[in-house]
């Protein structure tokens, strides 16, 4: 699930870019894994994304366009902009060394804010 022309990545950063990368035609999601859902429920509360449970480490997430969109926005562009970040503050600037841990924290440090003003935005939810 979530395959696309980056290959398996939903986004990346090299030192200077940041790239969310397109999905396949199919955004409805099947297969998803129970650690992916859980990683995220909380997010696809918020955007009002249903889920379904098919099996013990099945889920369904139904994206449509738009919250396709905001997911992109709101999760990927931030954990991609967070090792940004990360690379930004440290002493050499070259790595980002605090890795997956660091680049998730601050999506979700910033989730709330961007959440709200994209409703504000685009009144999605």
């Amino acid at each position: 699930a979530l395959l696309d022309k980056c290959g398996s990545e939903l986004g990346w950063h090299v030192r200077g870019v940041v790239a969310i990368c397109a999905w396949e035609q199919q955004i409805v999601q099947e297969g998803c894994s129970d650690w992916f859902y859980q990683e995220h429920a909380e997010l696809f509360a918020k955007l009002k994304i249903p889920c379904a449970k098919k099996a013990k480490d099945d889920w369904t997430v139904e994206f449509n366009a738009r919250t396709a969109r905001a997911y992109q926005l709101i999760n990927v562009f931030l954990h991609e902009l967070g090792h940004h970040r990360d690379r930004m503050t440290t002493r050499s600037k070259r790595y980002a060394s605090r890795g997956e841990t660091f680049a998730e924290h601050y999506a979700r440090e910033h989730e709330d804010l961007i959440v709200a003003r994209y409703e504000e935005e685009f009144g999605l939810f």
